[in-house]
């Protein structure tokens, strides 16, 4: 069962982790790496590679020893030379805290992908068994965690070739490509079909398909493990696209949405971290509390549309129609004469549990 684990879970944790080699193991080098581990992670969190180019960028990277939880060193000897590496976990919160401080995106909620490749070499074609082919699948795994995208490879077992056959593959027969999907995570399904070009070279045309549809797309050619791993970038690249917070210095969209069945203060928290853990929203704050009504303003980083289609994707929401405006009587008075007007919000929501 621990083989059927999403990908995901595990790449998660990896995004805030990096090595890279050091001159030596004093304070300045360390502290010099340190920056430059960090902009990799800044670079997985974000899904952006010009993430270091944003306003707010070099002050999150200039912290990087402060948001270090481990570090250490290791030594190995490569053409009869012996390198130092310096490897170093940050701390996840306060990463993504201080990169939000910035108002730098930290893309949290990212599709799981799940990737099948189809090969042709000559007149014969087979399904890719990554197992089978080492050097490909850590090139394809290496370029996943580079990038932070959850990735899946199908394990090719029985139960995988006798529910994924080569011709559906090549076909792209959605059928018989979503039958034998069932058993994986997945939000959207990489599909690559390769030829051979003579000496270990690849080339051919992928579809990424997901809710939005399919999309396909040419990855550069070369060596298998390349081939991979450029559609492995072009894949985030497209998901990007899409998903992650435009980069901003200064403040979006400001609006105000009530959230109604909030009876505890348990559940009170739980809606707190999951409306601050948003892609689009740069600010949260509470403005009033009436009864089991809770009223909060966001600052957004991303249009407003961005964050009804994320509270729309929370399973414990369900979107509400707003309270009528009440109605003065001929005295001025409305019905509940005396009591303070509710406070008014742009949107409702009832929180189901």
């Amino acid at each position: 069962m621990l083989i059927l684990l999403p990908l995901s879970a595990i790449a998660a944790e990896e995004w805030y982790s990096a090595e890279m080699p050091v001159a030596d193991e004093g304070n300045e080098a360390r502290n010099t790496a340190l920056g430059q581990l960090l902009l990799q992670v800044m670079q997985r969190v974000s899904g952006r590679l010009d993430i270091g180019e944003a306003p707010g960028a070099q002050a999150v990277i200039a912290a990087a020893p402060s948001l270090v939880q481990q570090y250490r060193y290791r030594s190995d000897e490569q053409d009869g030379q012996m390198l130092r590496y310096l490897w170093a976990r940050f701390d996840p919160s306060a990463v993504d805290r201080r990169m939000r401080e910035q108002q730098l995106p930290v893309w949290s909620r990212r599709p799981r992908v799940l990737m099948w490749v189809a090969m042709q070499q000559g007149n014969e074609r087979s399904l890719l068994n990554f197992d089978n082919d080492t050097r490909a699948r850590e090139a394809v795994l290496a370029q996943a965690k580079l990038r932070g995208m959850p990735l899946q490879l199908p394990l090719m077992d029985l139960q995988d070739q006798a529910a994924m056959s080569t011709a559906d593959l090549w076909s792209m027969f959605a059928d018989g490509i979503q039958k034998a999907s069932e058993r994986y995570p997945y939000d959207a399904i990489l599909i690559g079909r390769l030829r051979s070009t003579g000496r270990d070279q690849w080339a051919g045309d992928w579809s990424l398909w997901d809710e939005a549809g399919i999309h396909p797309f040419d990855a550069r050619p070369g060596e298998l493990g390349e081939a991979l791993a450029d559609a492995v970038t072009k894949t985030i690249d497209l998901h990007a696209s899409r998903f992650v917070p435009a980069v901003s210095a200064g403040g979006g969209s400001v609006v105000t949405v009530q959230f109604m069945g909030v009876t505890e203060l348990a559940s009170y928290g739980r809606l707190l971290a999951y409306l601050e853990s948003l892609d689009s929203v740069a600010r949260v704050s509470l403005r009033s509390v009436d009864n089991d009504s809770y009223t909060f303003e966001f600052a957004l980083r991303d249009s407003v549309q961005s964050l009804v289609d994320a509270l729309g994707d929370a399973p414990n929401l369900a979107a509400e129609i707003g309270p009528l405006e009440q109605v003065p009587s001929a005295t001025g008075e409305t019905a509940e004469a005396g009591k303070p007007p509710a406070t008014r919000a742009d949107y409702y929501y009832r929180l189901l549990n």
